[in-house]
């Protein structure tokens, strides 16, 4: 999710010679790629994303109990005095759906998958 967005050609050598790519596989049991796109998540973003892992693998979220319960955690802040606190928190969530850390499931639902379980 990181990379589609970035078309600076300076900020891709520079991934590419990240030390990320060096990481044991065996150590992390995460793919560096899955690392790179969580190291430049914004910090809102990743206390949202590492909320998730509190429930088990497979589990389906309902979206809007989770917004809810980022906003009862205080991760949720409004960006400006129009916009409603839960529309922010909905923002959030697809922002995260976007970038493939949440999967939908459905109209009302998200998961995690395995990996990202794991990274989180």
């Amino acid at each position: 999710g990181h990379l589609r967005s970035t078309c600076d050609s300076k900020h891709w050598e520079d991934i590419l010679h990240s030390s990320l790519w060096d990481l044991p596989r065996d150590e992390s049991n995460v793919i560096p790629a899955l690392w790179l796109s969580y190291y430049h998540l914004p910090g809102h973003l990743k206390l949202c994303f590492s909320y998730c892992v509190i429930f088990p693998k497979d589990y389906k979220l309902d979206c809007k109990e989770l917004v809810l319960l980022w906003m009862a955690e205080n991760f949720v802040q409004p960006s400006d005095g129009n916009r409603r606190i839960e529309d922010e928190g909905h923002e959030y969530l697809h922002r995260l759906i976007s970038r493939s850390f949440l999967e939908p499931v459905g109209e009302s639902h998200v998961t995690m998958h395995d990996l990202m379980h794991d990274l989180a």
